[in-house]
């Protein structure tokens, strides 16, 4: 066993043992998924996305998030991974651009009203910060 999965399984103990709470900020992201009951994603210094550990790892909402755990090594949890908003952040990297706040293709509902930014809001149990939902 490495000395990190080492570290990282003693550091669970401990908050068992103990009853304490940590804030991890990591960007390996199955040690995020290991070490965490809940996840918030930042992208540009702005959280994109919070939720409970499972849902975000496994179901992520927010296009960034979908992309950061795309990219990432595989998660050893139970169930299978499924395999991006405005002016918004991610704008330029989101595979919905007319959602994103271009004005290419926007449906009429989507168009000139979409605010710059897009808030946190609840969506399936969970926080999200994209005009997807």
């Amino acid at each position: 066993m490495s000395i990190r999965a080492q570290i990282l399984n003693l550091l669970r103990d401990i908050q068992k043992r103990l009853g304490v709470s940590y804030l991890f900020i990591a960007h390996d992201l199955a040690a995020v998924a290991h070490m965490s009951h809940t996840i918030a994603v930042m992208y540009l210094g702005k959280i994109v996305e919070v939720g409970e550990a499972t849902d975000v790892a496994l179901e992520p909402k927010h296009p960034y998030t979908k992309a950061l755990f795309a990219a990432a090594l595989p998660i050893d949890f139970d169930r299978p991974r499924r395999t991006l908003p405005s002016r918004a952040r991610f704008r330029a990297r989101s595979i919905h651009p007319a959602a994103a706040g271009s004005t290419r293709a926007v449906p009429t509902s989507w168009s000139s009203a979409r605010p710059k930014k897009p808030p946190l809001r609840p969506e399936a149990g969970r926080l999200v910060a994209c005009h997807l939902y």
